[in-house]
């Protein structure tokens, strides 16, 4: 079983990421402050689309696809819808 991240950008729409970090697979977290997605263990940085761009992640979050269907949200695996 994989960790996931589901995230609600400032803009409204909805994300999801596997959780693991692809540097050293900690499991990364939101931080609210700078709205980007925080790996803690060797600071790491992605931004709100999964993308590596601060600390020594070699590569992209794998993105999941986010369904919405009323009330409901489904994560699936796949590109973001």
């Amino acid at each position: 079983t994989k960790a996931g991240l589901l995230i609600k950008t400032p803009d409204g729409q909805i994300r999801a990421f596997n959780a693991t970090c692809t540097h050293l697979q900690c499991t990364v977290q939101y931080n609210s402050n700078d709205k980007r997605i925080w790996c803690a263990c060797h600071n790491g940085y992605y931004d709100l689309h999964g993308i590596n761009v601060a600390g020594p992640p070699p590569r992209p979050l794998e993105v999941y696809k986010v369904i919405e269907r009323g009330d409901e949200i489904i994560v699936a695996k796949g590109d973001q819808a």
